[in-house]
């Protein structure tokens, strides 16, 4: 299988993570071998669902979420590969704070049951994507998808394949609708950055 390269912001958070907790992750995950790999730096392997894991991890980061002494992370039906990589992800933010990952299967149910920080929608959540995403907006969640329409349906931040690199795009208009906002350092490496409401 054709493998992908860590884009630019991946090789950004390997240069600057330096001791810290998410370099020592990043690390383990240079010695897991898959079949479905993406090669970075010295043809090292990484899974794509390893790279959109370590991406969304960093990625929270640079988004002023609220001030909570303990960060969620909810994944809406993942898949096998999805569900390894996030075994990978520490248990806690790089200020310290506690991260708990919550698995979602009934998507019928919606948020409503959970406390949210951060909604990740794999490629396999398609079901009620829109309202998930607009109880999630009006919640102040930051919404983070994989599909070529989660912008559209007014996702913030989208994952996407370009050739043979994992990139993000990014959604102002639905930051700013939920109240977030994300750090400028970001937006410059983004691969599309939206700054009106996609039609």
């Amino acid at each position: 299988m054709t493998g992908y390269r860590v884009n630019t912001f991946a090789k950004f958070v390997l240069r600057r993570a330096r001791l810290s907790l998410f370099f020592l992750w990043l690390l383990s995950l240079i010695i897991v071998s898959t079949s479905n790999s993406i090669y970075a730096e010295h043809n090292k392997p990484y899974s794509e669902p390893q790279v959109k894991v370590a991406l969304i991890y960093k990625l929270i980061h640079f988004v002023e979420l609220a001030d909570n002494s303990s960060l969620s992370l909810c994944v809406f039906q993942p898949n096998n590969e999805e569900l390894s990589a996030l075994k990978l992800i520490p248990h806690q933010t790089e200020s310290g704070n506690r991260l708990t990952v919550k698995l979602i299967y009934e998507t019928d149910k919606l948020l409503s049951p959970h406390e949210c920080q951060v909604v990740y929608l794999s490629g396999d959540a398609k079901n009620n994507t829109s309202k998930i995403l607009s109880y999630a907006a009006s919640k102040g969640y930051l919404t983070i998808g994989a599909t070529n329409q989660f912008i559209k349906q007014g996702g913030m931040i989208n994952l996407v394949r370009r050739d043979a690199k994992i990139k993000f795009e990014i959604n102002l208009p639905a930051l700013k609708h939920a109240g977030l906002s994300i750090s400028s350092k970001v937006l410059r490496i983004a691969d599309k950055v939206h700054t009106e409401a996609p039609i």
